[in-house]
């Protein structure tokens, strides 16, 4: 009973979120670049909202990991890459060996981006599996920007944040909370069919403190759901709250997630006025940057206003919108790119 009352009481976080303000130290230049195209016009329709009040908890049989699914084998992972780049492994991880294989040349580097972005597999490099990730670590003229959106999937915006990303060619990142990705399918399946990427916001938007086995529940049934609906798992996990100490994130680490935080927090959790959002993420913004917003708990309109003035004003500045996994991959292409160079390795740059 204990269990049962601490599972339903973090429910309540999906309506009410209580994300850490976290204000980001660093702010880019002036705003004086050349004005961007009008935004779209954004039309809320009547409010509606789904009945959370019978969610139910984590469901104590996990579902196989999703790493086991034969949607991405290893052999397909070696077909897609360069012969004499394919690195054996001992690993039962289908993925390990997009993880491990070294990277010969840039182009191949890209390859692996490709991989892991058209796939939607989930797939990270190696250096940041266990590890917290708040943004950045790309250089200046590298201008990439990771979009994430929290609590959904949620009727009709986080429809509508998709709507607005097909619009100006742009990928974003979905945290969803397990009990709703059953709840709402199609547009789990739509994520994937539109090139985003779909990641774990655990099971019931938990923020108390959780025991290993609580732990279990709310993250490996979250990942073995979405694996179920969409056919690929995910090594990304982003705490509610932003709660790093309730024993959800160290289980996380230990199963070799990334634990993805952000570099910009809009606050349109408790904003309703779109252009105090807008503010905050050109406040804010720099390469490699990773902005918190939400699809879900609640109808988010005002995220929704607020994406369709940034979008193609962030356009008009350079900037491309990547998801979480494209992010990391880049930030390893320069990493091992400069790596090579500080050695005197010239690598051949693809055409």
């Amino acid at each position: 009973m204990v269990v049962l009352g601490s599972l339903i009481g973090g429910l309540g976080a999906i309506a009410a979120h209580s994300f850490l303000d976290r204000a980001s130290t660093e702010r880019s230049p002036a705003l004086t670049a050349n004005p961007a195209p009008p935004a779209p016009d954004v039309k809320e329709p009547p409010k509606t909202s789904p009945n959370v009040s019978n969610i139910s908890a984590a469901p104590a049989v996990i579902l196989p990991e999703p790493a086991a699914l034969a949607s991405f084998s290893p052999a397909a992972i070696a077909n897609a890459l360069p012969a004499e780049s394919s690195n054996s492994s001992n690993s039962n991880d289908p993925l390990a060996q997009l993880w491990t294989q070294p990277v010969v040349t840039a182009q191949r580097q890209a390859q692996r981006v490709d991989i892991a972005y058209q796939a939607q597999s989930g797939a990270i490099p190696q250096q940041f599996r266990g590890k917290i990730i708040h943004g950045g670590g790309v250089t200046a003229n590298n201008k990439v920007i990771a979009l994430t959106f929290d609590d959904g999937p949620w009727p009709e915006t986080t429809a509508a944040a998709m709507n607005l990303l097909k619009q100006f060619g742009g990928k974003g990142t979905f945290f969803v909370v397990g009990n709703l990705v059953g709840r709402y399918p199609d547009l789990v399946k739509r994520m994937i069919a539109e090139g985003h990427e779909v990641a774990n916001h655990t099971w019931s938007h938990r923020t108390s403190y959780s025991s290993p086995a609580i732990a279990a529940r709310e993250i490996d049934n979250t990942s073995a759901t979405i694996a179920r609906y969409t056919g690929f798992g995910t090594r990304i996990y982003r705490p509610p709250g932003g709660i790093l100490n309730n024993g959800l994130v160290n289980y996380a680490r230990n199963k070799g997630y990334a634990i993805l935080m952000w570099s910009t927090d809009t606050m349109d959790w408790r904003s309703r006025q779109p252009e105090a959002i807008r503010q905050r993420v050109l406040r804010s913004l720099k390469p490699g940057g990773i902005v918190l917003m939400h699809d879900g708990g609640g109808p988010r309109w005002a995220t929704i206003k607020a994406l369709a003035k940034l979008l193609p004003e962030l356009q008009a500045k350079g900037y491309r919108f990547v998801t979480v996994s494209e992010l990391l991959w880049i930030r390893e292409q320069e990493r091992r790119q400069a790596e090579q160079n500080s050695q005197g390795i010239m690598t051949t740059q693809a055409p």
